[in-house]
């Protein structure tokens, strides 16, 4: 979470509760997920704005760190169907999803 955020990693909480939230600038509450034994919900909670908040940004320090893709909402539009995928390097490109394909 510090790399992705680019902060220090002493500025960051890891707490499996939201009552264990503390005074750090940024807290990641990790709980179990609902889909499977190894999914996770993480819900990232910021107590003063980041220098650095781009989520965009953020999404492609994510993606490369984990070396995988992800799929954000694009609010550049309100097709409701279009969304910025970034790629496992750090790559950004506009993608639409077809919501009559159900595979």
């Amino acid at each position: 979470m510090a790399a992705m955020l680019a902060i220090s990693c002493d500025r960051v909480a890891i707490v499996h509760i939201i009552n264990e939230i503390g005074s750090l600038p940024v807290t990641c509450v990790v709980e179990p997920g609902s889909v499977d034994p190894y999914s996770q919900l993480i819900t990232i909670y910021l107590s003063e704005p980041l220098e650095h908040p781009d989520i965009l940004e953020s999404a492609s320090r994510l993606a490369v760190i984990f070396d995988t893709s992800l799929l954000l909402a694009n609010h550049a539009t309100t097709n409701a169907y279009s969304f910025v995928r970034v790629s496992s390097n750090g790559q950004q490109s506009v993608v639409l999803v077809d919501p009559t394909n159900s595979t």
